[in-house]
Order: C-alpha cells, then sequence, then structure tokens
C-alpha cells in the first residue's frame, strides 16, 4: 500500500496485492526443515528462478511509485 503523508492526513493512494511464487513458498517451506536437520547448504537444492506472474514486494512497490508519479506530476 501507496501512502500520502502530510502534517495533517494521512491517505491511502495505491495498492497493490502480493501473490507470492508457490514454488519458492514450497522450496523455503523445504528448505527451514532441511535446516533444522542440519543439512548444509551446499547439500540444500537452490532457490527456484522468480517467474514474471509473481513479482516481489520490490517490483510491486517500484509499479506503485511509477504510476503514482505519472497521475500526479507536481509531487
Amino acid at each position: 500500500m501507496l501512502f500520502l503523508v502530510t502534517a495533517k492526513v494521512s491517505l491511502p493512494v495505491g495498492f497493490r496485492f502480493y501473490p507470492p511464487d508457490p514454488a519458492v513458498a514450497a522450496w523455503k517451506k523445504a528448505d527451514d526443515a532441511l535446516k533444522k536437520q542440519g543439512v548444509k547448504k551446499s547439500e540444500r537444492p537452490p532457490k527456484p528462478e522468480p517467474k514474471a506472474a509473481y513479482p516481489s514486494k520490490r517490483d510491486l512497490l517500484l509499479e506503485l511509485l511509477r504510476e503514482f508519479q505519472g497521475d500526479h506530476p507536481g509531487f
């Protein structure tokens, strides 16, 4: 969520939903379990590559900022 904050009021000006990548979520769960078992990092599976269908939180934030800047060039 993107907020416009002033001295008198704070207003939400945009939002995006963050859908986590199911493959990365499953990898994270398995990786955490392997860590608890003491498996070395070199022996654990690598993190899957991110998919364009599941943008990162950072990418969503940058998209919000670009959209706000385009809609309100005076800010």
